[in-house]
């Protein structure tokens, strides 16, 4: 057996949030599956009484004073914790969590604020129960991260948080405690690189998922999303398994377990995995797997950012594509969001302007500055530095906390983009266009039609011309493949 490596996401980024580092925020998704050489390794990890954050309090050794000082001389120096920059170490704890033995309970920490981005926001959410991609935020936590210092004393800033003030741990695992005897308390562990395919509890699967998977891979991802909830397994492989994984708390009785807890993506993708294990063939998987590894990298993957929404149209008739045995090759356009970063924003701001190419395919350019009609928009483009913004077009700034720049919309939240690129687009066979907040919709309910969900095998016939399929959450293979294109917005 050959078991998938623990996804990859590209942090948002995302998905989606979705797709999806953290749950707000937009993805590309790419799957970068590396073999695990024994699906038993050792872990370190014992469950033992008592909070991790009492043992990390006593790891510091630092008094009060001296870490103001230290603190002051970060501040002379210019470094990067408080500041428009984000030290490595605030870095590598940027994340989305999920709590050990409940998975409705996630921590998202992201950079701060544009002036004081070293200073991390954790975000203790708890999952809407009837739809998996929407979450609640019940603690909220500004954290300055210091070096070697790994319990900190926090207030709660949400908006029912009253300045309560809780204990934090940022352990020497990468895991995250919260403590108390509230609901929420207990260790997060991260989800990229703790779960087979973290992505999995974030949008649907579909065939394109499966390629590289063996079948005891499939039924190990099927039960990750039993032991997430504490389910106590009796299959001894599975016990085996899981009682080896850091975030595993056994709490269940298998008998007692209630299926009312997962959602309806989560209940769509077990289903979808059990249909695959019934249906798998170790063949014909092997020569798809061999299939898929000799292709070339597509044409526009080095195009494609890391982060951020990505707009996605292509043709789905027949005409404009062609069958090239595992996938589809379309003609079709990529476009990305509009940026400014923190620098520019403050010119702007400062009564400045900036030039932004608007279109990367003509090289079309505009001047964006602040706006004298605010109702219509913070800032306006228009010709020129002087042109008259009556004729301009008005757009506002959201500031990505992620990526640190700001994305321009207008509108209802709706993100203004810049082609990149214009050519084929290859779409492996068995990938879907979907509307993200149909995930959790059963099968008998979400049908097969434009704008909720559609296999894309550009087979689209209508009297009025063919419906493109469209997208701007997209999800590629390592390579840049198409495995799924999701719609999010109003």
């Amino acid at each position: 057996m050959k078991l998938i490596s623990k996804y990859s996401m590209v942090p948002a980024a995302c998905f989606l949030a979705l797709l999806i580092s953290s749950c707000n925020s937009y993805e590309r998704i790419t799957d970068s599956k590396e073999a695990v050489s024994n699906y038993t390794q050792e872990s370190n990890y014992t469950q033992e009484s008592g909070s991790k954050a009492e043992a990390a309090a006593q790891e510091t050794e630092q008094t009060e004073s001296e870490r103001e000082t230290e603190k002051e001389i970060r501040k002379n120096e210019g470094n990067s914790v408080g500041d428009t920059d984000i030290s490595a170490r605030a870095k590598a704890v940027c994340g989305n969590y999920f709590k050990a033995g409940d998975y409705r309970y996630q921590l998202n920490v992201t950079p701060g604020e544009p002036d004081a981005r070293g200073i991390l926001k954790m975000e203790f959410l708890q999952r809407d129960e009837k739809f998996s991609n929407s979450f609640r935020t019940i603690r909220e936590f500004n954290l300055r991260l210091e070096e070697d210092v790994n319990s900190y004393s926090l207030e709660d800033v949400s908006v029912n948080g009253g300045g309560a003030a809780f204990t934090v741990g940022v352990n020497k695992d990468g895991s995250i405690t919260l403590q108390g005897s509230t609901d929420e308390a207990g260790d997060y562990y991260e989800c990229e690189s703790s779960l087979i395919m973290a992505e999995a509890f974030r949008r649907p699967l579909n065939d394109t998922d499966l390629i590289g998977l063996d079948l005891e891979d499939m039924q190990l991802l099927r039960n990750e999303f039993y032991a997430v909830h504490g389910r106590i397994f009796k299959n001894e492989k599975l016990k085996s398994y899981f009682g080896k994984e850091p975030w595993y708390q056994a709490n269940t009785e298998s008998d007692k377990f209630d299926e009312k807890i997962f959602t309806g993506l989560e209940k769509r993708n077990i289903a979808f995995l059990k249909a695959a294990e019934e249906n798998f063939d170790e063949k014909k998987a092997a020569e798809l797997k061999a299939a898929i590894d000799a292709l070339a990298p597509a044409p526009y993957l080095e195009l494609l950012p890391k982060e951020g929404e990505i707009s996605v149209s292509m043709y789905s008739d027949f005409e404009h594509a062609s069958d090239r045995g595992n996938y589809y090759e379309a003609e079709g356009t990529i476009s990305v969001p509009i940026t400014i970063t923190i620098e520019q924003q403050k010119e702007i701001e400062a009564g400045g302007s900036v030039e932004l190419v608007v279109d990367e395919l003509t090289g079309k350019t505009s001047v964006l500055k602040k706006s004298g009609k605010p109702d219509y928009g913070t800032y306006v483009f228009v010709d020129t530095p002087d042109g008259n913004e009556d004729y301009g077009d008005y757009v506002m700034a959201a500031y990505e906390p992620g990526s640190g720049i700001y994305r321009l919309w207008s509108d209802s939240d709706d993100t203004r983009f810049k082609r990149i690129y214009e050519g084929p687009i290859y779409v492996l066979k068995g990938a879907c266009e979907e509307y993200f907040y149909y995930f959790d919709m059963p099968e008998k309910d979400r049908g097969e039609a434009e704008g909720s969900y559609r296999m894309m095998n550009f087979n689209e016939v209508n009297p009025y011309g063919p419906t493109p399929y469209n997208g701007n959450l997209l999800v590629t293979d390592p390579k840049g493949y198409v495995k799924a294109l999701y719609f999010r917005g109003d």
